[in-house]
C-alpha cells in the first residue's frame, strides 16, 4: 500500500507541471499581487534582503444594520423612480418645470 505524503511548501511544481497554490501569501506578496512560495521567509523577500511578514488576516464581521432599514432603502428607491417619472413626462410632454427645488441636509445632500 503506497503511503501519501504530505506536499512541503517547497515543491513549486505539482506532477502535471502546474504550479501549486499557496495557502498563505506573506504581506508584501500580497501588496505587490506577486506570486510567494509560502516558506518563511519566502524567495522574493530573502533576494530583496527583506523583512518577510506573514500577517494574519482578519475575519469579516458583518455589519449589523438598524431596524427599518430595508424599509427606508425601499421607500428611497420608490421616491427616486416616482421623481424619475415625473422628470421624464415632464420632459417628453415639453412642460414647464414646475418641482420645487429639492430640500438639502447640513452636507448639501438632497434629502427624500
Amino acid at each position: 500500500m503506497a503511503t501519501v505524503e504530505p506536499m512541503l511548501a517547497t515543491d513549486l511544481l505539482v506532477n502535471d507541471g502546474r504550479r501549486k497554490r499557496v495557502w498563505k501569501a506573506c504581506e508584501r506578496c500580497r501588496v505587490k499581487k506577486t506570486k510567494c512560495d509560502g516558506e518563511f521567509p519566502c524567495k522574493r523577500c530573502k533576494d530583496d534582503g527583506l523583512v518577510c511578514t506573514a500577517g494574519v488576516r482578519k475575519k469579516r464581521e458583518y455589519k449589523q444594520l438598524p431596524r427599518g432599514y430595508a424599509e427606508v432603502l425601499e421607500n428611497t428607491q420608490f421616491a427616486l423612480i416616482a421623481t424619475a417619472h415625473k422628470l421624464y413626462s415632464t420632459v417628453r410632454n415639453n412642460q414647464p418645470w414646475e418641482l420645487d427645488e429639492p430640500e438639502l441636509n447640513d452636507r448639501g445632500v438632497p434629502v427624500i
